[in-house]
């Protein structure tokens, strides 16, 4: 049990690691990419706000899934849509 809840701690790390460095890495390409697809500096910084509103429900959903499943089935689910969610932020 005891490495097990290490295996959890380090998966829950990573998973928001990895969602929080997109989230710190965007500021920094906002303004050359509203400058390659010429658009304005406000129409690219709704992009993390409309993120952020989709982002709630589905914390509401995430705890729904945690409470419901089980805490392993719940990080298994987040890591495939984080890792898909990242990957269609990389094209």
């Amino acid at each position: 049990m005891y490495p097990e809840r290490w295996w959890l701690l380090i998966t829950v790390v990573t998973l928001n690691v990895g969602i929080n460095s997109h989230w710190v890495a965007f500021p920094t390409v906002a303004k050359i990419a509203a400058k390659h697809y010429d658009q304005t500096g406000d129409l690219m910084d709704l992009i993390p706000t409309v993120s952020m509103a989709i982002g709630v429900p589905f914390t509401l959903i995430a705890t729904y899934v945690v409470k419901r499943f089980g805490l392993k089935i719940g990080l298994k689910i987040s890591g495939i849509l984080t890792g898909i969610g990242l990957t269609t932020r990389s094209y």
